[in-house]
């Protein structure tokens, strides 16, 4: 059974059956004058939509929305917020850049402290930062502002910013965590829905028989969906996932029509993903604006590795044979009495597998003691990268999961 998934928001493969799209990198740097109530410091972030001119935030697509992180205590926030969207290309003219910035409170919802309305053809076309007036409500008589710009995704603004690691929009300050695990709580019913789904395969999973039969009843008994085939409104609202072999052939072998050469320039793109799970930049910041684990990359990214994977690991010149894997079995196996495998990290297989791929990928002979302390390396990593984006800023996180 394969799966893959389609979204209107936050997916893995996200797919635009038009055509003439134009890449966009939306970039907020920060602003300046946002003081909450009582002209108080406040702790704000900040969203964009884009959509037609004049139009309501609720009438701009959700696909185009994106959130920056929330700086505490600041009434002049640096976002360095970097935001790579799509658009038809033949409609820029006609559509406006919309941002809101918000306070960030705990336990009320949060307070506005401003909106602009930017038209995004000039925007586009100076191609560089420019200070934007919010508009505030009455209660406020402190003038805000908000730098923004609107460039091509390669180009030195938008280069110079993802070589400082910024963010690249996937925020959600909607979520948060209680007592240890944070100053969160959820105020959004598809978060929330998300994680009690990925918790119910996180459990669906350890049991013994395997998750097929799991992934059949869903498909028989949630609306929307094809027996056998998708999944919808899973694990997010206004996602899918297809589970059905065909379905998930035909639909990979459309991607590499409409992929184009990199993430911001195709009608479909890839994100932070690793199945159905969307995970954070935690363990590698360096990688700026578009930080994934490995098979998130863009395509220029594939193209540059892929060659070098080949290289090492590929059936004709990579650093391994089946008869040299054959020969450390049998060496693994050889004179053996017992086999250690009840510890999270130190079973005795895994630890050979990690020897080996050391050794076909990097030329590099591990100790049991160094491969010990990559498997523990490795468990880390999977339960921060799981964590939500949003939660892993925090530093109480950060220490639990050990990721500083």
């Amino acid at each position: 059974m394969g799966a893959c998934s389609s979204t209107s928001k936050a997916a893995a493969v996200h797919i635009d059956p038009g055509e003439g799209r134009l890449g966009l990198a939306i970039i907020v740097r920060g602003g300046r004058g946002l003081s909450g109530k009582s002209e108080k410091q406040s702790d704000p972030y900040v969203m964009l939509r884009i959509g037609e001119t004049g139009s309501t935030w609720e009438r701009k697509s959700e696909t185009t929305e994106r959130h920056s992180r929330v700086v505490y205590g600041s009434n002049t926030p640096v976002w360095d917020l970097v935001a790579f969207v799509t658009v038809p290309s033949s409609q820029l003219s006609t559509m406006e850049l919309h941002l809101k910035v918000n306070d960030r409170d705990i336990f009320t919802m949060d307070d506005r402290l401003g909106e602009a309305r930017v038209p995004l053809a000039p925007l586009h076309r100076e191609g560089k930062e420019q200070e934007v007036t919010l508009v505030r409500s009455s209660e406020s008589a402190t003038p805000a502002f908000i730098s923004v710009a609107c460039t091509a995704p390669d180009s030195t603004l938008a280069r110079e910013m993802a070589q400082h690691g910024v963010s690249h929009g996937n925020h959600n300050h909607t979520l948060g965590w209680l007592g240890a695990m944070g100053q969160y709580y959820s105020t959004r019913a598809d978060d929330a829905r998300y994680y009690l789904n990925m918790v119910r395969y996180l459990l669906v999973s350890q049991a013994p028989h395997g998750t097929h039969e799991w992934w059949l009843g869903l498909s028989r008994s949630v609306e929307g969906s094809t027996p056998g085939v998708s999944i919808a409104e899973f694990p997010r609202p206004r996602q899918v996932v297809y589970i059905g072999h065909a379905e998930v052939y035909r639909r990979l072998a459309e991607l590499p029509a409409v992929l184009g050469t990199d993430n911001a320039n195709g009608h479909a793109y890839r994100e932070n993903f690793l199945g159905i799970q969307e995970l954070n930049n935690a363990m590698w910041p360096e990688q700026g604006p578009n930080a994934t684990i490995g098979i998130g990359m863009g395509q220029e990214g594939h193209a540059f590795v892929r060659p070098l994977l080949d290289r090492m690991v590929g059936p004709v010149r990579g650093n391994w044979s089946v008869a040299s894997v054959q020969a450390a079995a049998d060496g693994f196996w050889r004179g053996r009495r017992s086999l250690y495998v009840s510890g999270t990290y130190e079973s005795d297989v895994k630890l050979w597998v990690f020897r080996m791929l050391h050794r076909i990928h990097l030329d590099i002979e591990l100790t049991d003691d160094e491969a010990l302390a990559f498997s523990r390396l490795q468990g880390r990593m999977l339960l921060a990268i799981g964590v939500p984006p949003s939660a892993v800023t925090i530093s109480l996180i950060r220490s639990a999961l050990k990721v500083d």
